[in-house]
């Protein structure tokens, strides 16, 4: 065990804290607080200026099942929530796919988009372009470049420093392209256009569609899609849902002309096999000397009646030769009358 001695436990008094003392100590450095809170709220300023709002577009659909009747099963079925369920999440799945969104981004023209500059960005024009561009056949170049516009006259533009022909299928170093003016907004004079391949465009798109039911027990279709330019986002859903509507025509049309065309093919296999029974029964019945029964029949029961007559007339004429042969043989010179000879010829 050690005996060394314990150090002291020495108490410093720990001083008052002055407020004072503090802000003038910092204040000396006001002029770098305030440059630093200005270039702050600059800094904050740019940025909110460069954000691009982001706008939801919202439309419905109301997704119709004709098989469903009046009757008892399709009531019986009108309570089964997970066939209806299934029915519903089927719909939005074909709402979803490739095949449609491709149909409404080549309609539109959605590849290629349209940009003017302003002041703290390029801003995207939709449907305020003063030009159409049409890609024909499009290379590697064309694919994530920024092409710049200006328009000179109703007759030449300025292709990346190239004047081209408008109205005109020109080839260019991004492929063979077909430029021509719209209408709208003759105050842009210069664009930037960006193209991008279809696919990614369309996956982009399918990315943002949001397709939810309403309620459970519902048949009717939310869709959402978040777009920043808020007509094109308007312009896809209605597209998307006439691209749908057609598509489920021409189903119901390829359906139809296809069960036409199978009872058309069993008419005629079976008209051939009337034919040909017919055609062998002909032959029977010439071979056998027959022919035809119902004018057989006719014929047979005409005579029949005919036959039947005269028997009659002849069995009265007998009646009335028996009747004066009786009368001849039992004559005795005795009064009476003479029986009538009426009908005996």
């Amino acid at each position: 065990m050690s005996n060394e001695p314990l150090d002291p436990i020495i108490f410093q008094e720990e001083e008052n804290f002055n407020l004072r003392e503090t802000v003038y100590k910092y204040l000396i450095y006001w002029k770098w607080f305030v440059l630093s809170l200005v270039l702050a709220l600059i800094l904050a300023f740019i940025l909110k200026k460069q954000e691009v709002p982001i706008y939801n577009i919202q439309a419905s659909i109301l997704i119709k099942d004709e098989q469903k009747g009046m009757g008892q099963d399709a009531m019986l079925k009108e309570l089964n929530i997970f066939s209806s369920n299934k029915v519903m999440d089927n719909e939005i799945e074909i709402l979803k796919s490739h095949t449609l969104m491709e149909k409404v981004v080549k309609s539109l023209n959605l590849t290629i988009c349209y940009y003017r500059k302003k002041r703290f960005k390029d801003a995207e024009v939709y449907d305020e372009s003063p030009i159409r561009l049409e890609m024909l056949q499009a290379n590697e170049l064309a694919y994530g470049s920024l092409l710049p516009l200006k328009l000179i006259d109703s007759q030449k533009i300025e292709l990346n420093g190239k004047i081209i022909p408008l109205n005109k299928e020109t080839s260019t170093s991004y492929g063979l392209l077909k430029i021509s003016l719209t209408g709208q907004r003759p105050d842009i004079t210069e664009l930037t256009v960006s193209i991008q391949p279809i696919e990614n465009v369309v996956e982009d798109f399918i990315t943002r569609l949001q397709i939810n039911t309403s309620s459970k027990m519902s048949s009717v279709l939310i869709l959402n899609l978040e777009d920043a330019v808020p007509q094109r986002g308007k312009d896809i859903l209605n597209k998307l849902i006439d691209v749908y509507n057609i598509d489920a025509l021409a189903d119901k049309n390829k359906v139809t002309t296809n069960t036409l065309a199978f009872i058309e093919d069993r008419l005629k296999l079976i008209s051939g096999d009337l034919s040909v029974l017919e055609k062998n029964v002909e032959e029977y019945k010439s071979r056998e000397g027959i022919t035809d029964i119902s004018v057989e029949s006719g014929l047979f029961l005409t005579n029949v009646q005919q036959n039947d007559l005269e028997l009659s007339k002849v069995k009265i004429q007998q009646i009335v030769l028996n009747n004066i042969e009786g009368y001849v043989r039992k004559k005795e010179n005795l009064p009476g009358t003479v029986p009538a000879t009426l009908g005996v010829s």
